[in-house]
């Protein structure tokens, strides 16, 4: 439930950093079914990267990218959106949205229906996120009550919510 359907081709950009970008990573696109349905977007030097959903797939869709060394998720619920980062902060919040509190699970858990997720389980992950870290968004900046760490564009370029990738160390330990 919660997902909606690509009409036509969407085309998303974002940046994948965890502070520093995560330049030549491979990023894929799952879909509702647990079908990847991209499988070549690349992260440039800058942190940057491009793909396009194809038309007719459903969502919530699951960007996962992977640097040969570490995983990172993102979830795109909302598919007026057509910014979405992978960071740290984006696998926390997919963290939190996994029933199994592990993001590495999250395709799996939205194909089998046992995590759903929609606007207001997204939004309420969301405003859970914000508060925790509202002080060290506000030492960097960042306007605590604006921030989404799937939608608001950043470079990976030290300031701003890129500063704040720099000084958080998320880590997560599934309890599954």
């Amino acid at each position: 439930g919660g997902g909606q359907s690509v009409s036509s081709p969407l085309n998303i950009s974002g940046t994948a950093a965890m502070g520093a970008p995560l330049s030549g990573a491979n990023v894929k696109v799952y879909d509702a079914s647990g079908a990847m349905v991209v499988s070549d977007g690349v992260v440039q030097p800058n942190g940057s990267y491009n793909v396009t959903i194809p038309a007719g797939k459903q969502g919530p869709f699951v960007f996962v990218v992977d640097d040969g060394d570490q995983q990172y998720m993102s979830v795109l619920s909302d598919t007026s959106n057509t910014t979405v980062n992978i960071t740290p902060l984006s696998n926390l919040l997919a963290s939190s949205l996994s029933a199994s509190g592990n993001p590495a699970n999250l395709v799996a858990e939205i194909a089998n229906r046992s995590t759903d997720i929609n606007a207001t389980s997204y939004a309420a992950k969301v405003g859970a996120l914000r508060t925790a870290i509202a002080p060290v968004l506000a030492a960097a900046g960042v306007t605590a009550s604006n921030f989404d760490p799937v939608s608001s564009a950043f470079s990976a370029n030290g300031v701003g919510i890129d500063k704040v990738l720099d000084v958080l160390d998320v880590s997560i330990t599934p309890a599954t």
